[in-house]
């Protein structure tokens, strides 16, 4: 298999940065988007195998870019895990609901992020991306 394709929408540089190197370690190739734009641009452009999708960036919200992946056939079936620093039970029932696949909390340290990165693993294992 080759490796999988995540797609890190966060623009916190000090995130991304954080998630691509321990997804690397995992054997993961990282895209990366720091907007909502450029994010749906490289989803389309790229269909990765899963994304990690910040809650609030810059042109809008993670959670209005969930809906509109979840709506469209050639996106609805790809892993979403979304990024927050919100905390309150309301925010992840809210991500689950639109369609995520799971909820990250963004104020994670590096060795905290395995959680995430394992149910990436977890997730294009049974059978879920979208390309790749």
């Amino acid at each position: 298999m080759d490796e999988p394709k995540v797609l890190i929408v966060e623009d916190e540089l000090a995130i991304r940065d954080m998630l691509r190197m321990a997804l690397e370690l995992a054997s993961f190739r990282c895209l990366e988007a720091d907007n909502i734009s450029d994010g749906h641009a490289l989803i389309v452009d790229e269909q990765p195998d899963i994304i990690l999708l910040d809650w609030m960036l810059p042109g809008g919200s993670g959670i209005e870019l969930l809906r509109r992946l979840k709506r469209e056939n050639s996106t609805l079936d790809i892993p979403v895990i979304m990024l927050t620093a919100k905390t309150t039970e309301d925010n992840v029932v809210q991500g689950l609901d639109v369609g995520a696949d799971a909820v990250s909390y963004t104020h994670l340290r590096a060795h905290e992020t395995n959680p995430c990165i394992s149910y990436a693993v977890f997730c294009l294992k049974m059978g879920g991306g979208g390309g790749g």
